[in-house]
């Protein structure tokens, strides 16, 4: 008799320590266990719902909101005054809050340690095992009590699916019922993850330039005013801690090559962005033609100039790739703490605009400054729109996915999601200008490769630029690199562009770089990755690849149309005599600029069958000049001219 009440017991006691693992959901198959955040719910409502009937279960003050998914319904967070201390006591006021009147369904909140609770709505995404299979969905729906919202644009074989008035089971729990009939592919729990894009430092936003610009720097690489700024580009207080962006100009600026930007939307009429937008782009939100900009949601812009910033139009700066091209593809990628949630579909539409961005606007690569602290969980359907760009974007050769590596640094090794999922990603730390991992840089086994992302300046709307930060600017360093690399050499599969940021990296900042399993591309380190990518090592290993393996549907950049070969004498009291070389040149002549007051001084035509000229310089004020070379009204080189 004692046994028997031994095992009773122990039965007793089993399913007490398993009741808190009832939660899980199927991941590729396998089931995924969660830990329930017992203080926070979602609530979604109809019409006729009142704040005072929640009132005697004890929740903090919240508003309501509407659902972006459902025009009839209302939703909001509401967390417990005190919070359970048991999960007995839990599941009591889970039901306590089932039963007020007028409140439709109940999302939980899920917990891992230290890192932000993730919810779930009345929301889930069910993928078909054949695109003619949703009279099973219909059928399934009906028997399960759930109902179809939509298709998700841009990927026919995956649907919005909702938890019907009168279910009392929770979405993960309807979710897991549709995968164990067998009958479909996978099934989605719709995590509400709180995708940020990261925005660190800002600091004061400039509309015009800055005394002591660029006229004063090194002109021969960019003609543009702020351009001494930018210290990833060319770093004058050490030279060994830059991406060598000047060299790599010598023979790409990444024409012809688009890259979508994944981000906040961008304000295209900023005069130093304007010309190198490359289509309307899309909007992930409503999933219709055409980007968003809202006013404040800068992020965009700021990602945009990085990459492609109009180089030599005498305005701001100059991006990475400044022949390039962006495609807008636009997310709000915000979270405001008093609202209950952002879109609860959010997997759904990013999933919809990177797919958008390969399949409809032939993306090469496709930037992502933003990621999620959750990196517990994760999204099938998020997780097959970045593999199906990896594998078939680019006709078959891949697209180049880059994401930042996240901003939890601080607090050990992190590298988030869903930058982490898949190795094929090129994830991208930041480094500072003195050649260090960035203190909040995510770092470990899934970092790849870091950029400049500490006291970055970039385009700002609705002009000027900006100082910002963070690994969200970092990683547009590397699309702009890649997007250098497919301008001399398209015929590279995605992960050939890969492999070439990785080999061609320089090792900076004192840090102890190995050879480690899984990483063939090189010594790595743990906060580096393969170290500080190289823009002018790696094209001119792309281009040397190309000579061996000609592209016949590719090309490679344009033949520069001149350049100033020198100035002598130099310094001058007199007369120089200036060497040019011209190629395929309608019209050139000579602009000579004060870098004391950036005024142009004078204007000297050149005649396009010859390769010199002697100009007469006595009756210039002393100083510094910037002499540059326009050939068929663009600015191709430049140089400095020191008058006595």
């Amino acid at each position: 008799m004692k046994k028997n009440y031994f095992f009773l017991l122990l039965f007793i006691t089993f399913g007490c320590l398993n009741a808190q693992n009832d939660y899980y959901y199927y991941y590729k198959g396998q089931k995924k266990y969660l830990t329930p955040n017992k203080s926070s719910f979602y609530i979604f409502t109809n019409s006729n719902f009142e704040t005072s009937s929640t009132a005697s279960i004890g929740v903090e003050d919240y508003s309501m909101m509407g659902d972006n998914s459902s025009e009839n319904t209302k939703v909001a967070l509401i967390k417990l005054i005190t919070e359970p201390s048991t999960f007995a006591q839990y599941e009591q006021k889970l039901n306590e809050i089932k039963q007020v009147p007028n409140i439709d369904h109940v999302g939980l909140f899920f917990e891992n340690g230290t890192s932000e609770p993730v919810g779930i709505t009345k929301y889930f995404y069910v993928k078909l095992k054949n695109i003619n299979d949703y009279n099973i969905l219909q059928q399934t729906a009906l028997q399960l009590n759930a109902e179809i919202i939509k298709q998700v644009p841009q990927m026919p074989n995956w649907y919005i699916m909702a938890v019907s008035v009168g279910n009392s089971n929770t979405s993960l729990e309807t979710g897991n019922q549709f995968y164990e009939t067998g009958l479909f592919e996978a099934v989605d729990p719709a995590f509400v993850f709180n995708f940020s894009n990261g925005i660190e430092v800002e600091q004061e936003n400039l509309n015009k330039a800055i005394p002591g610009g660029g006229w004063q720097n090194d002109a021969t690489c960019s003609y543009d005013p702020n351009f001494s700024l930018l210290w990833g580009l060319k770093n004058d207080s050490n030279s060994n801690l830059d991406i060598n962006a000047c060299q790599a100009w010598s023979i790409s600026q990444g024409q012809n090559i688009y890259v979508a930007v994944v981000d906040q939307g961008i304000y295209i009429p900023h005069l130093d962005l304007n010309a190198n937008i490359g289509s309307p782009g899309y909007d992930a939100q409503s999933g219709t033609s055409g980007s968003v900009y809202i006013p404040g949601n800068i992020h965009g812009t700021n990602v945009a100039g990085v990459i492609a910033a109009v180089r030599n139009n005498s305005k701001d700066i100059v991006g990475v790739a400044p022949k390039s091209k962006i495609i807008p593809i636009s997310h709000d990628l915000k979270k405001d703490t008093n609202e209950a949630l952002v879109y609860t579909t959010i997997s759904a539409q990013l999933a919809s605009g990177i797919t958008w961005a390969w399949q409809n606007e032939l993306a090469d690569i496709i930037n992502n400054s933003w990621y999620s602290s959750a990196g517990w969980l994760d999204s099938q359907l998020l997780e097959e729109a970045i593999v199906n760009a990896l594998e078939y974007g680019r006709d078959g050769k891949g697209c180049v996915v880059v994401f930042a590596s996240g901003n939890f640094g601080q607090y050990g090794p992190s590298v988030t999601y869903p930058g982490n999922f898949d190795d094929r990603i090129l994830t991208v730390g930041a480094m500072t200008k003195g050649g260090l991992r960035w203190f909040k840089s995510g770092y470990g086994t899934k970092l790849d490769v870091i950029a400049p992302g500490d006291q970055i300046w970039t385009t700002n709307p609705p002009s000027g630029i900006i100082e910002t930060g963070a690994t969200s600017m970092a990683a547009p360093h590397i699309s702009g690199i890649a997007a250098l690399i497919l301008s001399v050499n398209p015929c590279l599969s995605g992960q050939q562009v890969r492999d070439i940021i990785e080999l061609t990296s320089q090792k900076v900042g004192g840090y102890s770089y190995s050879v480690t399993t899984g990483r063939p591309n090189g010594t790595w380190n743990n906060e580096m990755g393969y170290g500080l990518a190289d823009a002018h090592a790696a094209v001119l290993m792309a281009k040397n690849m190309l000579s061996t393996e000609p592209c016949p549907e590719g090309f490679q950049e344009t033949q520069q149309l001149g350049s100033l070969e020198n100035i002598a004498p130099n310094p001058s009291s007199s007369n120089v005599i200036i060497n040019y070389t011209l190629n395929e040149a309608n019209a050139a002549y000579l602009i000579f600029v004060n870098q004391a007051n950036n005024s142009s001084s004078f204007t000297q035509n050149l005649d396009v069958n010859k390769t010199q000229i002697d100009i007469h310089i006595s009756n210039y004020p002393a100083g510094f000049y910037t002499v540059a070379l326009v050939v068929n009204g663009n600015i191709v080189d430049s140089k400095t001219l020191i008058k006595q």
